[in-house]
């Protein structure tokens, strides 16, 4: 029972309430026999939590039942799908993202859904067929992903047949834009910026969890009309 109130505060569910917060107080068994009698103590193992005469010592963070309201998409089903266009670490990434929202560390969520990002781009352009001399450098050396975003996305422009304009600019735009609440978050020599600093609150991290599926099934299937690009050369 204390693990799993130790698991449910660690991931946000449950937080400490106004009740009884004393070290939970050992029980005796009293037994009685002819000419005198005796006791025995009990060793409590479970947290006590609350009854119904008493201020609870835990609360729930979230309601029990959301009653019909929109709820995040499970962090297993966003990830479906997107085990080739994220790989291993970005996967990870991702998961760790959900755990630091639901603790409220907003801004860890949304700088590991950045970087979670960032391992989508250099994923994507590892997949492009004959890559420039520049992006493969840059690949290599693991470094400057706004370099690593220009490239590919020239690279996808040459697509034939085009994906469109439209999704191009839609995906590299969200890219630049998670690199720079990356860079806010992670490089704090900057002056402070109202506008960055909303992303690192709860509904801005939040609006990055919602939008991520989306945005990473796009890049999947930009990945795979760069490999299809390749089947299809004679």
């Amino acid at each position: 029972m204390r693990r799993a109130v130790a698991q449910l505060t660690a991931e946000g569910v449950i937080t400490r309430g106004e009740g009884n917060q004393y070290d939970i107080q050992g029980e005796r068994i009293q037994v009685d026999y002819p000419g005198g009698g005796s006791s025995a103590p009990v060793l409590v193992h479970s947290p006590y939590i609350s009854d119904q005469g008493s201020t609870p010592r835990f609360l729930l963070v979230r309601p029990a039942d959301n009653h019909g309201t929109e709820v995040l998409l499970p962090v297993e089903e966003l990830l479906a799908g997107l085990d080739e266009i994220l790989g291993p670490r970005g996967m990870t990434l991702v998961r760790e993202s959900r755990r630091a929202l639901l603790r409220g560390l907003y801004l860890a969520s949304s700088s590991l859904m950045a970087a979670a990002s960032e391992a989508a781009w250099f994923n994507l352009a590892r997949a492009v067929p004959t890559p420039p001399a520049a992006l493969a450098r840059k690949v290599a050396e693991g470094r400057d992903i706004a370099e690593v975003i220009r490239l590919t996305e020239q690279c996808l422009r040459e697509l034939k047949p085009s994906p469109g304009s439209a999704t191009l600019t839609e995906v590299a735009t969200q890219a630049h834009m998670f690199r720079e609440v990356r860079n806010y978050a992670l490089h704090p020599v900057e002056p402070h910026d109202g506008d960055r600093e909303t992303w690192l609150t709860e509904t801005g991290a939040t609006l990055l969890t919602v939008a991520a599926r989306r945005y990473f099934v796009k890049l999947a299937d930009l990945r795979e009309r760069l490999i299809g690009s390749v089947a299809g050369q004679p």
